[in-house]
């Protein structure tokens, strides 16, 4: 028998040697600065900051990084070996890895929704996000084929953001629009020139206030590419505003980039743009003015949308140019002279349109009652069946802060037509007109050819809204020759003032040409409104009311541009904050991978320390 004793396998197992506190200490520290190291390199390899560009600077921070991280897991070699024969160790482990997986998983899905765009959400007050529903009835009626150009560069972040999203949009809305990108950082400079060359653009690319932005054109798709005929180019930094930022500091941006792009599809499609003339000489309200009750913010609108605006003074003779294609009378403060008047009813005698907007205008008399001033028109809209009353309408109202009853001229008015094009759409997003000191309007006749009511005080309204022909003489509770509404402010009349036009003749036979249509016949087009306030600066885009809506869809009806009429028209004033490329790279990376990674690392951590 040997006398070797039997060897037990726990008392031959060799004891491993414990970590110091030192070495523990050090290798979490380099554990955590390798990581940070790491994170950093790639952050500055993702961003355009100009520390990137000093060659090998990312490349050294990431070595440094690895370095360390590899340092600290050799330190703790040992402990990582025990630690990997435990079962706790295991569980531990399948923990790390599922985390891992759960990281992998959002990651994967956040790059999928950002390339292919799934599903988007615009949460901006204004919508910026989102193509307008003016702009989407102005897509849908096109009958031909438009082309964007996005000139621009790939990695331009406001581009990417906001631009690729509406072009999306607009080529949804209407199979006639078309797009294509253009970056010149990814052609040769003969290509490029080419490109440019052909969309009528400067060939240098550096200067890129001549270069870069959209190019719009009209035109057609043939078996030889694209052909086309007219074109508006816009350019990139057009497509924001910016505001404020006084004393040499940055204001804030609004994107106006829908705003330019459907002006300019309506320019290359149309040619001539409408142009509306603005009667002055009579202290109207002015399309240049920019206080409060200025019509600096409808002209500004309207030339937004393609619309040239100019003043309009009737010399001895003269009459409304030719080229007119809508009148605005915004309130005269004095009367027209009878050359004046004349010169208005022989432009709407030959088809022309207007918008009259004749507010009560008065002064005090030495005794007596108040005097209205009468523009002089009025007699000309009585003729057109519309009576323009010598009164002033006014509400009961209670003083939010002490309750007590008086009067206001600040008045909504929420009961439409809704038979007419003009305020049904306004009607279908519960939209209210708000004017002050409105003055009433009687529509004259009725049956067919009649003018139609378009805008009156609704019937809970009746009780409280009330008109006086006295208006300088109204006391605390006595309102002097008060009568209850309910009353009409804004009315529409529409006139035939011409013979039918002959029927177009027949085409040959065999002919593949379209039937020419029907010429239609002359007619004058009218929108008398009893107040000017609505289109202020102060009203026209007042969210709460529907007023500039109320301005685009009369001026369409009166145009007969019918199919520019809706029932939310586009306030641009969203704005948004802009960051540079390395701030904008940075944010993206901290989002998608860099949060997920912080938290799986502090995990990591919060083990390790348990342990001990």
């Amino acid at each position: 028998m040997s006398d070797a004793p039997n060897p037990n396998p726990a008392e031959a197992a060799k004891p491993v040697e414990p970590e110091s506190e030192l070495q523990y200490i050090l290798s979490i520290i380099s554990l955590m600065l390798g990581f940070l190291f790491l994170l950093g390199g790639f952050l500055l390899f993702i961003s355009n900051s100009p520390i990137q560009s000093r060659e090998g600077n990312f490349r050294f921070v990431i070595a440094i990084g690895a370095f360390l991280f590899v340092l600290g897991a050799m330190l703790r070699l040992g402990a990582w070996a025990e630690a990997l024969r435990k079962r706790s160790s295991h569980q531990a482990l399948n923990s790390v890895l599922m985390s891992v997986l759960a990281v992998a998983v959002v990651v994967s899905l956040n790059w999928i929704a950002h390339e292919h765009n799934f599903w988007r959400a615009d949460l901006t007050q204004e919508g910026v996000y989102t193509l307008s529903e003016e702009s989407r009835t102005q897509l849908a009626g096109l009958q031909r084929d438009v082309k964007l150009f996005l000139v621009l560069r790939g990695n331009d972040p406001e581009v990417k953001d906001v631009l690729d999203s509406l072009i999306e949009q607009y080529e949804t809305a209407s199979s006639h629009v078309k797009h294509e990108k253009i970056d010149p950082d990814k052609l040769s400079q003969r290509e490029v020139e080419t490109r440019l060359r052909d969309l009528e653009l400067g060939t240098d690319v550096m200067d890129e206030d001549q270069v870069l932005g959209v190019v719009v054109q009209s035109g057609a798709q043939t078996a030889e590419g694209w052909k086309r005929d007219r074109s508006k180019h816009i350019p990139r930094a057009d497509l924001w505003d910016e505001e404020g930022g006084g004393h040499g500091g940055p204001g804030k941006k609004r994107f106006v980039g829908e705003q330019k792009i459907s002006s300019a599809i309506l320019e290359v499609l149309e040619g001539k743009r409408p142009k509306l003339y603005f009667l002055s000489g009579h202290d109207e309200a002015s399309p240049d003015d920019t206080d409060k009750a200025g019509l600096s913010s409808l002209t500004s609108l309207l030339r937004q949308k393609n619309h040239e605006v100019a003043e309009l003074k009737i010399a001895q003779g003269e009459e409304v140019p030719d080229d007119c294609a809508l009148l605005v009378v915004a309130a005269p403060q004095r009367p027209l002279t009878p050359v004046e008047v004349a010169s208005v009813k022989r432009y709407l005698e030959r088809g022309g349109d207007a918008l009259l907007c004749l507010e009560a205008v008065f002064a005090r008399q030495q005794s007596g009652p108040t005097q209205f001033m009468r523009s002089g028109l009025e007699e000309l809209t009585k003729e057109r069946g519309v009576l323009v009353e010598d009164r002033y309408i006014v509400a009961w109202a209670r003083n939010p802060y002490d309750g007590r009853l008086g009067l206001v001229d600040d008045i909504p008015f929420d009961e439409f037509d809704l038979a007419h094009k003009v305020v049904a759409p306004l009607m279908r997003n519960e939209g209210r007109i708000s004017l002050k000191g409105a003055r009433p309007l009687k529509v004259l006749g009725t049956g067919a050819g009649a003018p139609t009511a378009l805008v009156k005080t609704g019937a809970d309204m009746s009780k409280a809204v009330r008109s006086t022909d006295d208006p300088l003489n109204i006391k605390s509770s006595v309102l002097p020759g008060e009568e209850p509404g309910p009353f009409t402010v804004v009315v529409a009349s529409e006139k035939d003032v011409g013979p039918v036009p002959p029927p177009p003749p027949p085409q040959p036979e065999g002919s593949t040409e379209p039937t020419p249509e029907q010429p239609k016949r002359p007619r004058s087009r009218l929108v008398i409104v009893g107040d000017v306030d609505w289109m202020t600066n102060s009203y026209l885009t007042d969210p709460r009311f529907r007023n500039l809506e109320l301005f685009q869809n009369a001026s369409a009806w009166s145009m007969e541009r019918e199919q520019k009429i809706v029932g939310k028209a586009t306030r641009p004033r969203s704005y948004r904050l802009t960051m540079d490329e390395g701030t904008l790279a940075f944010y993206k990376f901290l989002s998608v991978l860099g949060l997920p990674t912080i938290a799986l690392s502090l995990g990591v951590f919060v083990w390790l320390i348990r342990r001990r």
